[in-house]
C-alpha cells in the first residue's frame, strides 16, 4: 500500500491548438524521429492528418482515423492491447514529426466513498500516448477509447445486445417484490 498525490493542469482544445511552436532539437531527435515502419504506414499517417493545421488537430485526426480503421479483441493471444493501440498512435505521430511517447501506468481505479481515496488494482493497468507541446510539456492522449471492440457494432446496440449487457439489472427488477401505493385526495 502506498499513497500518490497527482496534480494535472486542466487543458482545453484552444490552449492545445495555440501551443504550436518550435520543439527543442533533443526532443525531436529522441521522440519525433521517423519510426522504422513501412511506406504504407507512413502514407496512412500522413493521409490521416491531411488538412489538420495544429499538432493537437493532427493527433486528434490520428485518433479518429484509428477509431475508423482499427479494432481490438479481448481474446487476443497477447495481453496488453491498450499498449498496442497506444504505441500505434506514437508511431503514427512520429511519422508526422510529432514528438510522442508511450506511457504505461494505472487508471484511477475504484473511488472509496468514505475516504475519497482510490483503490488501484492490477486490472487498472493501462497504456496511453503522450505528445509534447511547447510551453505545456507532455500531454496525455488515450486512443484506446476511440478504437472499438472487434465484432462490435459501431451503431447503437440492438435490443438483444442491450439485454445481454443489462440482463442482471432486468432480472433483479423482475424478481423484486412489487409494492402498490394508493394516493387519496
Amino acid at each position: 500500500t502506498y499513497t500518490v498525490v497527482s496534480r494535472r493542469r486542466s487543458l482545453d482544445e484552444a490552449t492545445l491548438r495555440a501551443a504550436d511552436g518550435p520543439v527543442p532539437a533533443d526532443l525531436l531527435a529522441r521522440y519525433a524521429s521517423p519510426p522504422d515502419t513501412t511506406d504504407r504506414v507512413r502514407a496512412a499517417a500522413l493521409a490521416a492528418t491531411e488538412g489538420a493545421t495544429s499538432t493537437y488537430d493532427r493527433v486528434r485526426a490520428l485518433e479518429q482515423w484509428m477509431g475508423r480503421t482499427t479494432e481490438y479483441s479481448l481474446d487476443a493471444p497477447l495481453s496488453g492491447w491498450c499498449e498496442q493501440v497506444a504505441s500505434s498512435l506514437v508511431v503514427l505521430a512520429r511519422a508526422n514529426g510529432i514528438p510522442a511517447r508511450l506511457v504505461t501506468g494505472y487508471v484511477p481505479g475504484e473511488a472509496q466513498p468514505l475516504t475519497g481515496s482510490y483503490v488501484v488494482r492490477e486490472r487498472d493497468a493501462h497504456a496511453w500516448a503522450e505528445v509534447w507541446f511547447p510551453d505545456l510539456g507532455w500531454v496525455p492522449f488515450d486512443p484506446t477509447a476511440s478504437v472499438p471492440l472487434a465484432g462490435a457494432d459501431r451503431a447503437e446496440p440492438a435490443a438483444g445486445q442491450w439485454l445481454v449487457e443489462h440482463g442482471v439489472q432486468v432480472l433483479v427488477g423482475l424478481l423484486r417484490p412489487q409494492s402498490t401505493s394508493v394516493q387519496t385526495r
